[in-house]
């Protein structure tokens, strides 16, 4: 990649992750439904990219032999962390301990069936696979990669108006990040990213991921 490519690149990456969600901040009192179509719309862009490079087509390969160790691994992070997360809730916020599925229990459950597939993996597509094939030379080793792929996803959760939201998400892709970089298997990041985000709406933490004018 020449200096000119390389300029551009650059402009690109702060294009679609700093000023996108900047934006997406300012206007997010209106944003409501638009959201949605809005992630599923950039992530559409990023697999046509993918595509035409043949690396989507490598990727699904590899996501169809899974190595099962993996997913101990991934079940057994979920499991310390998340009962960990359970007791911090219990004791700091034992009002909203597991808010949502028993103020709400329909909404819970189609969140739970809808998440996977209308959030997790549009962001999966954008942060993982897109940001680590386009920007592979933009950022130069794996540490750098998975730290400014999970700054960038953080950025974009800004939008929500709370640091504890900005917090987590930094935290959760760069587990999500270095489970891409060791399994080279975006299919586990996206059951990992899935199984996380299922807990934050079942935990109470669900609240601090949404904004109110959208109810």
């Amino acid at each position: 990649m020449n200096g000119g490519s390389m300029t551009w690149r650059y402009i690109e990456y702060i294009t679609l992750f700093w000023f996108t969600p900047l934006a997406l901040y300012s206007l997010r009192e209106h944003l409501g439904y638009i959201l949605i179509p809005f992630l599923i719309a950039i992530a559409i862009g990023c697999l046509v990219v993918l595509m035409q490079k043949g690396v989507l087509q490598a990727q699904w390969q590899k996501a169809k032999n899974i190595n099962y160790s993996h997913l101990y691994s991934i079940a057994t992070v979920f499991v310390i962390i998340a009962t960990l997360f359970l007791v911090v809730i219990a004791v700091t916020l034992p009002e909203k301990l597991l808010d949502l599925p028993q103020s709400d229990t329909n909404t819970w459950l189609l969140i739970l069936l809808l998440y996977p597939f209308i959030s997790v993996f549009p962001q999966e597509i954008i942060f993982r696979s897109y940001f680590f094939h386009r920007y592979r030379k933009v950022f130069t080793g794996n540490n750098s990669r998975c730290f400014f792929s999970s700054l960038s996803f953080s950025l974009a959760h800004l939008l929500y108006a709370n640091w504890i939201a900005v917090i987590l998400s930094f935290c959760g892709s760069l587990l999500f990040s270095y489970r891409y970089v060791k399994t080279d298997n975006i299919a586990l990041v996206i059951v990992e990213h899935s199984l996380w985000g299922m807990f934050i709406f079942t935990s109470g933490l669900g609240s601090f991921f949404i904004v109110s004018t959208w109810l």
